[in-house]
């Protein structure tokens, strides 16, 4: 239970993209044309000065009672390319502890004496002091590092905060009536409800997703709630990020 809920948002997004019916839809023209303008991850991020995102990960029994949480923080500053900043601070609760008994984490990049430093602590419900692990970093694999909060590319498709490709991919795999333009705030939105068949060890899930990304393909909104059909399992995700850009 605990790998099904800390498996990380992208790789949910790939599942149900998958679980979606393969016949081939025409999309909508407006939502086409706002996905067709030479979007691209790298383009997203060298717009971008600081990033930063709250995800909170809810477990519920079908009663609505809370059996477990995870919040995820996250702040990236590559304001100053030559010394970048990543933060990740993580708190675990109930179900989300499980067997590692961590009840939160933080991990830093920073730079220090001209040299990136990546510590890692963690607090342990049954030890009273931290553990705190220190390693150094080149300069290449700190880069890739916060690279990879907007962005990896995989040679399917760019997983992180940058969502252009995959929303324009998935297009063609939804019903034109999943995907609309909000023309108010400028967002492409994908909102839609699915049946996943045989999600591990819980069976089939149904799942109501929203997730909108922005004129860069950059995530700014993302819910998602699956429930068991056979089981006794609810998980919601909530994710809202906010960014500075460079001028």
């Amino acid at each position: 239970m605990k790998k099904k809920f800390a498996i990380v948002l992208l790789l949910l997004f790939v599942v149900i993209a998958v679980a979606g019916c393969q016949k081939e839809y025409t999309p909508d023209p407006a939502v086409r044309e706002f996905l067709n303008t030479g979007l691209t991850a790298e383009k997203a991020y060298a717009k971008l000065a600081t990033a930063k995102y709250t995800e909170v990960r809810t477990l519920l029994n079908k009663q609505g009672e809370q059996t477990g949480k995870l919040v995820t923080e996250v702040y990236l500053d590559k304001r100053d390319v030559n010394n970048l900043g990543l933060t990740i601070h993580n708190t675990y609760e109930g179900k989300a502890i499980e067997s590692s008994n961590v009840i939160e984490m933080t991990s830093v990049l920073s730079k220090q004496d001209g040299e990136y430093v990546y510590t890692v602590t963690k607090v342990y419900n049954n030890l009273s002091q931290p553990e705190v692990t220190t390693e150094q970093m080149a300069d290449s694999d700190a880069s890739n590092l916060v690279v990879a909060i907007i962005y990896s590319d995989n040679g399917a498709y760019d997983e992180g905060l940058y969502f252009g490709d995959l929303f324009m991919l998935r297009i063609f795999k939804f019903p034109p009536e999943s995907f609309y333009v909000d023309t108010v705030n400028n967002l492409c939105v994908f909102d839609e409800g699915m049946l996943i068949k045989d999600y591990g060890d819980v069976g089939d899930v149904t799942l109501h997703q929203l997730t909108k990304i922005n004129v860069l393909g950059l995530l700014v909104y993302n819910y998602e709630r699956y429930e068991s059909v056979q089981s006794d399992y609810v998980m919601t995700c909530e994710l809202t990020p906010e960014y500075e850009y460079l001028p």
